[in-house]
C-alpha cells in the first residue's frame, strides 16, 4: 500500500479533507492525520473516525554497579478507538513525552506521560525498577530487578486494554547470574530474566503497521514495545527492546539505547562499574492517528 503526503490542510475544501491539524496523508480509502507533538485537532463537521493513541515510554533503570540486573522501561499504554463519531469542534491532543533518564547510579526509570484526545487517556508507561524495588505500574509495566534470592523484585503491572505487565528479574546469590525483567509491551509481557541474560522487552503492537505515518512511507510499524533488561554488565547477551521502538540494555559489547521516538518505547536500562551510560535511557514520545473515510 502507498500513501501520498498532502501536507497540512487549511480547510475542509482542500482535498476533500473533513479535519484539520497534523500531518496530513491519505490513500484510496482514508485520511489521517498523525500527530507527533501536542496540537489540536479541528473537525468541520460531524464525522465517525478510528484511531489509536500512544503514549510516552518510561525509562529503564541504572546502577553503578554490575552486580544487579536492572529492569526496562514499561512501554506507553497503547490505546486504539474503535469507530466513534466525533462532533464538529476543537480537539485538543496532548502527545506524552517519553520519561527520563535517571540521574543517579541507583535511580528508578522515570515514568512517560499520559497521551490524551477528547475523554480518552494512554497511560505513560512504568519505569524500570531500581534496586530492591518493584517496577513501577503504568500503561505497561516496568521490569523487576535481579538480586540474591531473598531480594529480587517483580514487574509493575500493565493498564488493561492499553498494555502488559513487566518482567521479574532473577535472584542468584552468584552475583554474576542477576538479570532484570524486560519491560512490558502492548501485545507482551515483557520476558523474565534468567540466569544468562536480561528479560527481552515485550512485543509491540503491529495491527496498526499499514495506517499512514509521518513520513508517508507506507511502510510497516510497530508501536509500544518495551525496554530491554541488563544483566551482570560483563556478560555479552543478546537482550533486545521489544519490536516497536523499545530500547535496548547495556551489556559488554554495547551502550544502553532511548525508546524510539513517537513510537512510546521504553528505554533500556544499564548497569556498570565504570559509571559511563550506567543510568538507564529515557522512554520515546507518545504518537496519535487518526482517520476516517473518504
Amino acid at each position: 500500500m502507498s500513501f501520498m503526503l498532502l501536507g497540512i490542510l487549511n480547510s475542509q475544501a482542500a482535498n476533500g479533507a473533513i479535519l484539520e491539524g497534523g500531518v496530513i496523508t491519505e490513500d484510496a480509502t482514508y485520511f489521517y492525520h498523525t500527530f507527533t507533538a501536542s496540537d489540536t485537532l479541528i473537525a468541520n463537521q460531524d464525522v465517525s473516525i478510528e484511531a489509536f493513541i500512544v503514549a510516552g515510554g518510561a525509562a529503564g533503570a541504572g546502577f553503578n554497579s554490575s552486580t544487579i540486573g536492572l529492569g526496562g522501561g514499561g512501554a506507553g499504554g497503547f490505546l486504539p478507538i474503535t469507530s466513534t463519531t466525533i462532533t464538529a469542534g476543537d480537539y485538543p491532543i496532548v502527545i506524552g513525552a517519553g520519561g527520563s533518564a535517571p540521574t543517579t547510579d541507583t535511580g528508578v526509570g522515570n515514568s512517560g506521560n499520559n497521551s490524551t484526545f477528547s475523554t480518552y487517556a494512554a497511560i505513560g508507561g512504568g519505569g524500570g525498577a531500581r534496586v530492591f524495588y518493584n517496577g513501577v505500574d503504568g500503561g505497561s509495566g516496568g521490569g523487576g530487578t535481579g538480586g540474591t534470592t531473598s531480594n529480587f523484585s517483580y514487574g509493575g503491572a500493565g493498564t488493561a486494554g492499553q498494555g502488559n505487565s513487566g518482567g521479574r528479574g532473577y535472584g542468584s546469590n552468584t552475583a554474576s547470574s542477576r538479570s532484570g525483567g524486560g519491560g512490558g509491551g502492548a501485545s507482551a509481557a515483557g520476558a523474565n530474566g534468567t540466569t544468562t541474560q536480561g528479560g527481552d522487552g515485550g512485543a509491540g503492537n503491529t495491527a496498526y503497521s499499514t495506517w499512514a505515518i509521518a513520513t508517508s512511507t507506507g511502510e510497516s510499524n510497530a508501536y509500544a514495545g518495551g525496554g530491554g533488561a541488563s544483566s551482570y554488565y560483563t556478560k555479552s547477551t543478546s537482550t533486545v527492546g521489544g519490536v516497536g521502538g523499545g530500547g535496548d540494555p547495556r551489556d559488554s559489547t554495547r551502550l544502553a539505547t532511548a525508546g524510539a521516538v513517537n513510537t512510546g518505547g521504553g528505554g533500556g536500562a544499564s548497569v556498570g562499574t565504570d559509571g559511563f551510560n550506567s543510568y538507564g535511557e529515557a522512554g520515546g514520545s507518545g504518537l496519535f492517528i487518526i482517520r476516517y473515510a473518504k
